[in-house]
């Protein structure tokens, strides 16, 4: 989206658009894009924006997850900022993320950064409460186990990825996660190094 916009700015206006870095480091890291060549620089330049930040909902963001005081880091985007700005998305809709970068008036930002910090707090105990649930099923997990595989009824579907993420950190399986609603599964799985999911579910 970037790129798309330097491109068109640089078409009608002849100059290059630099503007919003600091959302193009907050996007490369959160969506745990490789930091390589144009990447990284893209991602060095917009740390540096994070403290003279013009877009209110980022700063209230930072000041609500406790950073204000700090320089923002790559770890911090990955596991402060970004779960807080996705939050809303895993749990409700994402329409609340983009409404605090939009937000023009510092009260409004204040606002819905504060629902933002109550909502990842809710997004954090609701995956703890299924990890929870998923490890029952797992006490005679084996060496000899090749693959995880849990179910449960109505877990929130937003947070089953983090659950799988977290099975394979403990166990070093590949996993998947499955929320029952009704007659329908809804599932998410993560992988392990040597093993393509898409591939496996395919064959």
């Amino acid at each position: 989206a970037f790129k798309l916009c330097q491109a068109l700015w640089k078409k009608m206006r002849g100059e290059e658009f630099t503007d919003d870095l600091e959302l193009v480091a907050m996007g490369t890291v959160a969506d745990m894009v490789p930091l390589l060549d144009e990447n990284r620089k893209l991602v060095k330049e917009g740390l540096k924006r994070f403290k003279t930040t013009s877009i209110l909902g980022l700063e209230e963001l930072i000041r609500v997850s406790g950073l204000r005081e700090q320089t923002v880091t790559a770890g911090n985007i990955g596991f402060v900022l970004a779960p807080r700005l996705n939050a809303a998305g895993r749990i409700e809709t994402a329409r609340s993320g983009v409404e605090l970068l939009l937000a023009e008036d510092v009260r409004e930002a204040d606002r819905i950064a504060g629902e933002l910090d109550a909502l990842n707090t809710e997004r954090r105990n609701l995956e703890q409460s299924i990890l929870m649930e998923a490890e029952t099923f797992l006490l005679d997990v084996t060496p000899d186990v090749s693959a995880i595989v849990v179910a449960g009824e109505a877990w929130n579907a937003g947070v089953i990825g983090i659950v799988a993420s977290r099975l394979v950190e403990k166990y070093y399986r590949p996993s998947i996660v499955l929320t029952r609603q009704g007659d329908v599964c809804k599932g998410s799985c993560r992988s392990i190094a040597g093993l393509n999911m898409y591939e496996a579910l395919s064959a």
